[in-house]
C-alpha cells in the first residue's frame, strides 16, 4: 500500500514577522484618491463647457451689436412713416371723441341723415349756404340767394322734410355778395338689377342712415335703401318686423365695382349668413339671386320663414364689406315678402286638409314645389281625387296612400295631362295624396284638385252648386252618397207654363220635389197612391230663374236611380203640387258654399228650412277693419255669428244683454287682401211663425275705417274736390286720419282756404281783409294744420302752411291765402294735432278774392288784431370755423365749404324784385326722432 502524500496546511500570515506581512492601504487614503479623480474629471468637463460658452457669448455679442445698430437706424423713421403715425394718432383721438360724444348724440335721437338731406337739397346756381350753427334743438342757417322767392321756396321745402318742427325766416336783406355756383357733384352710376331702383343717389360722403353701426335703422317691406361703405370698416344695420307664417327675402346688392357685401340676418335667436348668393342659387326655395353683369356675382341673399304658430319677430340685418371702402362704394338693401304659390303653402311636408266635394286652387311654385292633401275615408266607400283646369305648362302626377294601399295616376289620356285616382278603402282611416309636376313651375302654373265620392251621377256634386236643366232634357240621377240632395236651376219666361217631374224610380227611392220661384215654393211628394214619383206644374209670373231641390225619403246608394225631366206646356194644366209661400231666402243654398257679399251691402236672410245655416264671403282689404252684424231679427230668432280672416276667427252671440242680434268687428292685419268668411247660425226657431211670417234677419257688412269718417272718406286714395265758395264738413276719424282735397285754380287768381268750427257765411271782402265773420273756434280737441301745395305763389303765411291763423286768441283755426301761378290743381291737406273721433268735426271752405298781396294782419274782429311775429332765438350766429371736437350738442358749428349742395332740377322762380342778391338767416327747430 503506497504511502499517502503529505497534506499542506494554510499559512497564517499573522504569525509572520512584521516585515514579511502584506502591506494594507487605509480606507481614508482610498476615499481621498477617488475624490481627487472625480474633481479632476469635473475640471476637465468645466473647461470644455467654458470654452463653448465663450464661443456662444462671442456670437451673442455680435448679434447684440447688429441689433443695436438696427435700433439706432430705426430711431429716426422716414417721413412717410412719421405721417402715418401722426394720422393714426389723430384717428385715435377722433375715435376717443366719438366714443364720448356718441352716447349724447344717440340719446338726442336726431335724424342727422334726414336733416342734412333736407338742408343740402337746394339749387346751387341760385343759392349758396355760408354757415350753420347749432344750439340744442335749434339750427341757424345763413346764406345768400338770387331772390326772396328762392329763399321762401327753400324754406317751404325744409318745412315739408318732416325733420323740423318749425322753420322761421329770421332776416332777409339785400346784399352785393355774389352767388358762387357750386361745382356739380359727379353722379354715381350703377347697373341696376330688376329688384333695384333705376335712380342712383348723388355721391355724398356718408349715406343718410348713418350712424347705424351700433343702433339699427328701420327698413320697410318693399323698401330699397341706398347705403355706402364709408368710413373704413363701416358696417350697416337695419331692422324690421316679420309676421308668423310668412317667408322673407333680404338682399344686399353691390352697385359699383369694389363692393362685396356680406349679409347677416338674425331672427328669433337664429342666424343666417350669406356672402355670394350665386354659389347657393339652388338652395333657395322662393327667392332668386339678382342678375347683373357687373355686381350680381357679389350680391348677398338670405331667405327665411317665420313658423306659422310664432308671434311677430324682430329681424336684425347686418351688412359688412369684403371689398373696398369710400364715399362711392354704394350698395342697396331690399327686404320683401316672398311670393307664395297658393293659399295652402307650405304643404311640402305637412299635408293640408281637403273635404269631400271641395275644390282647391293650387299652383306649382316655387321651382320643385309639391303639394300634399289629406282627408278622412270610410270603409267600402269609393272616392275620386282628380286634378283639372291645368294651366299651360302643367303636367300633374297624382299619388294616393291609405293604409298599406297605394294608387297613382299620371295622365288621364294622351291629350289630357290631368290625373285621376279612384279607390275604395277596406277600413276607416286617413288618406294622404301627393301631387307633383312634370312640367313648368311659376306663380301662374295653376291647377285645381277636387275630392268627391264616386258612384254618384254625372251631375255631382250639386248639393251646393246647382246644375242646369233645359226644357225637354232628361237627366239620369242617383241618390248617392249618403244624404245626397240634388239641385238644379232653369230659366223661365213670364206667362209660360212649366212641368218638372221625376220618374222611373228604382226600389228604395221616394222623391220629394220642390220648386222655388218669385218667393213662392211649389212642393210635391207623391203623384198619387202607389206612385212615389213627384210632379210640379206652375205658371211663371215673371222672367227669372227657378231653383229645384230633389230629396229622397228612403235609401241611398249608387243603385238608387231616378230620372228628372223638364217640359214647357202649351195648355193650361191641371194644378199639381202644393203652392205655399217659400221660406227660403234668395241666397239659398248657402249652407256650405258661401254667397258673395259686397262691403256696405245689406242682405235679408231667413232661417228656413229647419237647421238652416247661412254663409257669406266678402273681400277684406289689407289693413282695413270691418263690422259684420245681424239686425232686424224676427220674433224667435237668436243669431250666432262667426267671421274668419286668415287664421283669425271671431265670434259673437248676443251683442248686448237681452239683445239677440250679433256683431263682430275684425281687421285684416296682413298686407294682402283676403277673403272674409261669415257664418250665421240660429239658436232660436226656424220656418214660419204663427202669423205666417218667415223667421228672418238682416245681415250687414261695413267698413269701420269709412263708417267712422265723414262723407268724403276715403280722401287719401280717392280724389275729393273742393269748389270755390263751398263749405265742407269733415271729421278727424278714425285715429290718425288726415284729409286731402283738390282745388281747381286759374292763373293770377287769389284764393283763401280756412278751417272753422261751424258753417259760415261771409263776403269776399271780409275774407280778403282777414275778418271772417261767423268763423267759430274749432271744437275742443281739434287743432288743424292746413297745407297748400301746387302751382302757387305769394302764400300767406309764406310757407303755405298754417297752424294757428290767429295766435294768442284761443282760435286753433288754420288759414292760407295764395295766388295761382298757372291753371291747374292745388292740393289742400289738413292734419290734426289734437284728438280723433267721429265727433271731432270741422268745416273747410275756399273763397276767391282780389289778386293782391294782403297788407293787413288777419283778425277775428275789429277789436282783436293779433300779428304773427317771429321771435329770434336767444343765441348769436357764429363766425365761420371748422368742425371742433365738440362734446355736446350745444355750440356745434359746421363750415359749408366742406359740404356740397344737391344737384336739383331748375325751379321756375321769379327773378329778384330789386337789384342785387338777398342774404338770409333761417332758424330751424329740429324734430326729435320717436323712440
Amino acid at each position: 500500500m503506497p504511502r499517502e502524500a503529505p497534506q499542506s496546511e494554510p499559512l497564517d500570515l499573522n504569525i509572520l514577522p512584521e516585515k514579511y506581512r502584506p502591506q494594507a492601504i487605509p480606507p481614508i487614503i482610498v476615499m481621498l484618491g477617488v475624490t481627487a479623480v472625480v474633481f479632476l474629471l469635473l475640471a476637465v468637463v468645466s473647461f470644455v463647457l467654458l470654452h463653448r460658452n465663450r464661443a456662444s457669448m462671442a456670437e451673442l455679442s455680435h448679434d447684440l451689436e447688429v441689433a443695436q445698430s438696427t435700433l439706432q437706424a430705426l430711431r429716426t423713421p422716414p417721413p412717410t412713416v412719421m405721417a402715418l403715425r401722426q394720422e393714426l394718432s389723430r384717428t385715435q383721438q377722433a375715435l376717443e371723441v366719438i366714443r364720448e360724444v356718441y352716447p349724447t348724440m344717440a340719446a338726442g335721437r336726431r335724424d342727422w341723415g334726414g336733416i342734412f338731406e333736407a338742408i343740402l337739397s337746394y339749387d346751387g346756381e341760385r343759392m349758396r349756404l355760408t354757415e350753420l350753427y347749432q344750439d340744442g334743438l335749434y339750427l341757424t342757417l345763413a346764406g345768400v340767394a338770387l331772390s326772396r322767392e328762392d329763399i321762401l321756396t327753400y324754406a317751404r321745402r325744409l318745412e315739408h322734410a318732416d325733420v323740423f318742427e318749425e322753420v322761421m325766416v329770421e332776416s332777409l336783406e339785400g346784399s352785393d355778395r355774389p352767388i358762387e355756383p357750386a361745382t356739380p357733384t359727379p353722379s354715381l352710376t350703377a347697373t341696376a338689377t330688376p329688384a333695384t331702383p333705376t335712380a342712383t343717389p348723388t355721391a355724398v360722403r356718408y349715406d343718410k342712415y348713418e350712424v347705424d353701426d351700433f343702433i339699427p335703422s328701420p327698413i320697410a317691406l318693399g323698401e330699397v335703401q341706398w347705403h355706402n361703405f364709408n368710413p373704413v370698416r363701416d358696417m350697416d344695420q337695419m331692422f324690421f318686423t316679420a309676421k308668423g307664417g310668412r317667408r322673407y327675402c333680404v338682399e344686399a346688392i353691390p352697385q359699383v365695382a369694389g363692393v362685396d357685401t356680406l349679409l347677416q340676418v338674425s331672427v328669433g335667436g337664429v342666424g343666417y349668413v350669406n356672402d355670394d348668393c350665386v354659389s347657393r342659387q339652388g338652395e333657395y326655395l322662393t327667392c332668386e339671386c339678382p342678375v347683373s353683369t357687373m355686381t350680381g356675382s357679389l350680391a348677398s341673399l338670405v331667405e327665411f320663414q317665420i313658423p306659422e304658430q310664432e308671434e311677430d319677430q324682430r329681424v336684425v340685418i347686418k351688412v359688412t364689406n369684403n371689398g373696398q371702402y369710400g364715399p362711392s362704394m354704394w350698395y342697396v338693401v331690399r327686404v320683401y315678402q316672398a311670393e307664395v304659390s297658393d293659399f295652402y303653402e307650405n304643404d311640402d311636408a305637412s299635408p293640408r286638409p281637403i273635404a269631400v266635394g271641395e275644390t282647391q286652387h293650387r299652383a306649382f311654385y316655387p321651382t320643385g314645389d309639391v303639394d300634399r292633401v289629406q282627408f278622412p275615408v270610410k270603409a267600402d266607400r269609393t272616392y275620386r281625387l282628380q286634378t283639372a283646369n291645368l294651366a299651360v305648362g302643367v303636367d300633374t302626377v297624382l299619388s294616393v296612400f291609405v293604409g298599406d294601399q297605394g294608387y297613382s295616376s299620371d295622365d288621364v289620356s294622351l291629350d289630357d295631362l290631368s290625373s285621376l285616382v279612384e279607390f275604395r278603402p277596406r277600413t276607416d282611416g286617413v288618406a294622404s295624396a301627393l301631387i307633383t309636376n312634370k312640367g313648368e313651375f311659376g306663380p301662374h302654373m295653376t291647377y285645381d284638385i277636387t275630392l268627391s265620392q264616386a258612384g254618384g251621377d254625372a251631375y255631382e256634386p250639386d248639393d251646393l252648386v246647382p246644375s242646369l236643366i233645359s226644357p225637354g232634357e232628361q237627366q239620369r240621377r242617383t241618390f248617392f252618397p249618403e244624404n245626397d240632395i240634388d239641385r238644379v236651376e232653369f230659366n223661365v219666361k213670364a206667362g209660360r207654363i212649366y212641368e218638372l217631374r221625376t220618374y222611373s224610380l228604382t226600389v228604395g227611392v221616394d222623391t220629394v220635389l220642390t220648386v222655388l220661384f218669385g218667393g213662392v215654393s211649389y212642393t210635391d211628394d207623391d203623384v198619387g197612391p202607389g206612385d212615389r214619383s213627384s210632379r210640379v206644374v206652375f205658371k211663371a209670373p215673371a222672367d227669372g230663374q227657378a231653383g229645384v231641390t230633389v230629396r229622397n225619403r228612403e235609401r241611398f246608394g249608387p243603385d238608387m236611380v231616378y230620372w228628372l225631366t223638364l217640359n214647357e206646356l202649351s195648355a193650361t194644366p191641371t194644378p199639381t203640387g202644393t203652392p205655399e209661400p217659400g221660406c227660403e231666402d234668395i241666397y239659398e243654398p248657402d249652407d256650405v258654399v258661401p254667397r258673395l257679399m259686397a262691403v256696405g251691402e245689406e242682405q235679408n236672410h231667413t232661417f228656413c228650412p229647419q237647421g238652416d245655416v247661412d254663409r257669406a264671403v266678402f273681400t277684406a282689404k289689407a289693413g282695413y277693419a270691418y263690422e259684420v252684424e245681424t239686425d232686424d231679427l224676427s220674433l224667435g230668432v237668436d243669431t250666432y255669428i262667426s267671421v274668419q280672416i286668415g287664421d283669425v276667427t271671431l265670434t259673437n252671440d248676443d251683442r248686448a244683454p237681452q239683445e239677440l242680434s250679433s256683431r263682430v268687428q275684425i281687421s285684416n292685419i296682413l298686407d294682402t287682401d283676403l277673403p272674409a268668411f261669415v257664418t250665421i247660425r240660429n239658436k232660436g226657431l226656424f220656418g214660419f211663425d204663427s202669423s205666417g211670417n218667415t223667421r228672418g234677419y238682416t245681415l250687414r257688412v261695413k267698413n269701420v275705417n269709412l263708417s267712422e269718417g265723414d262723407d268724403f272718406e276715403p280722401d287719401m286714395e280717392v280724389k275729393r274736390y273742393l269748389s270755390v265758395n263751398e263749405v265742407q264738413r269733415h271729421t278727424f276719424s278714425p285715429d290718425g286720419d288726415m284729409d286731402r282735397l283738390y282745388l281747381r285754380v286759374k292763373a293770377g287768381r287769389k284764393y283763401v282756404v280756412a278751417t272753422c268750427g261751424s258753417e259760415l257765411s261771409s263776403s269776399v271782402s271780409a275774407v280778403d281783409t282777414g275778418i271772417i265773420t261767423g268763423c267759430e273756434k274749432l271744437l275742443p280737441g281739434v287743432d288743424s294744420v292746413l297745407v297748400v301745395a301746387g302751382p302757387v305763389r305769394n302764400c300767406y303765411p309764406q310757407s303755405c302752411q298754417s297752424d294757428d291763423a290767429w295766435p294768442g286768441t284761443g282760435y286753433l283755426n288754420s288759414r292760407v291765402t295764395f295766388e295761382a301761378q298757372t291753371d291747374g290743381e292745388v292740393t289742400v291737406t289738413i292734419y290734426n294735432k289734437g284728438l280723433f273721433g267721429p265727433d271731432r268735426e270741422y268745416y273747410v271752405f275756399v273763397w276767391e278774392v282780389a289778386a293782391a298781396t294782403p297788407t293787413s294782419s288777419p283778425t277775428l274782429a275789429p277789436s282783436v288784431s293779433p300779428t304773427p311775429t317771429l321771435t329770434p332765438p336767444p343765441y348769436p350766429l357764429s363766425s365761420r370755423s371748422s368742425l371742433p371736437a365738440a362734446r355736446s350738442e350745444k355750440g356745434m358749428v359746421w363750415d359749408f365749404s366742406l359740404l356740397s349742395p344737391r344737384s336739383l332740377p331748375k325751379l321756375a322762380l321769379q327773378a329778384a324784385d330789386g337789384d342785387g342778391n338777398v342774404e338770409f338767416v333761417l332758424v330751424l327747430k329740429m324734430r326729435s326722432v320717436q323712440q
